[in-house]
């Protein structure tokens, strides 16, 4: 896994073009959906390209769904305002979206709203922008023979990833 960080004009995607020819190809993420459509014409020949919340998507769907949802679950950004009603129905008042997103963020994986949240997500057989990658993280860090191949260093990478996320 190479991190590459250069002001433009530096020559990022002339070396990672070289980085993939030598890998035979591989995966290139961003979190930049601008970025994205750039790297994808500037590599797409020898890459897959996504924003990182895409390449989760696509990897649930590939899995079959994960945690509760089904292969052919919805994506819906606004879930967590969504959860946050169902919340307050369910005797959780005052929360805000926010506060979903960012128990996903730091994987409280005993908050009982992180909990209940995911279970909302599950009955409406949706993920969010978060939740999508926690599903999918957890997923991958109790099957690590399901982490998707791409060239030669990607599975290594989430591997370190998944590690690193734990502390």
């Amino acid at each position: 896994m190479r991190l590459v960080v250069a002001g433009p004009g530096t020559g990022k995607t002339h070396n990672f073009r070289r980085v993939l020819e030598g890998a035979g190809g591989g995966l290139a993420l961003t979190f930049i959906r601008a970025l994205m459509r750039e790297l994808d014409r500037d590599l797409g020949d020898l890459a897959q390209v996504n924003t990182f919340h895409g390449y989760c998507k696509r990897v649930a769907h590939t899995l079959g769904g994960t945690d509760g949802l089904s292969s052919h679950f919805h994506y819906f950004p606004f879930l967590p305002r969504l959860v946050v009603e169902d919340l307050k129905v369910l005797g959780h008042g005052g929360l805000k979206p926010g506060e979903i997103d960012h128990l996903f963020h730091v994987m409280e994986d005993e908050d009982e709203v992180l909990r209940m949240s995911l279970r909302i997500g599950s009955y409406y057989d949706a993920v969010g922008h978060t939740d999508i990658v926690y599903r999918v993280q957890k997923h991958l860090e109790a099957n690590p023979e399901a982490i998707p191949e791409h060239g030669s260093s990607l599975s290594t990478s989430i591997r370190t990833s998944i590690s690193w996320t734990r502390g």
